[in-house]
């Protein structure tokens, strides 16, 4: 049996409101690449429903870090960075931050979601009532700390 990895994520208007969901498994993958996938594909969703300014959170640091600070053209995951620069290249705003897991419920859901999705991308247009909590979890910022 294959070993698969999924990744997920969530569209909300920034008072929270859901928008579009999304999730994918792949095949043995590593986890940074999977980040940097999940990454790309909520930015091709977010541009193709014509958002013009994005905030794009992930629980992955050293994706956010290769993001913004770019990659060797020899590294192993410089296409996905590239893919995602020239995402970021067109004309609207888009911010890309951190945030830890616990933070982004909904998020986490999808990606967890993933490993029972098809082999290829799955949108959800509406949110199902399992994800309605998280959403008001989210937006309602809840903080944790982690020790």
């Amino acid at each position: 049996m294959e070993d698969k990895v999924r990744f997920g994520g969530v569209l909300r208007s920034s008072d929270g409101v859901w928008i579009h969901g999304f999730c994918e498994n792949v095949d043995d993958s590593e986890i940074i690449g999977v980040e940097l996938l999940g990454i790309l594909q909520g930015l091709r969703i977010a541009q193709r429903l014509g958002l013009s300014r994005v905030y794009c959170q992930t629980d992955s640091l050293v994706a956010v870090k290769w993001i913004q600070g770019g990659v060797s053209h020899m590294h192993h995951y410089s296409n996905l960075v590239q893919k995602i620069h020239k995402l970021l290249d067109k004309d609207w705003a888009v911010s890309i931050s951190h945030v830890l897991k616990e933070c982004n419920k909904c998020a986490d859901y999808f990606a967890k979601l993933g490993l029972r999705c098809l082999d290829r991308l799955t949108n959800f247009t509406e949110p199902s009532l399992n994800v309605i909590p998280l959403l008001r979890t989210d937006a309602a910022g809840e903080r944790f700390l982690r020790f």
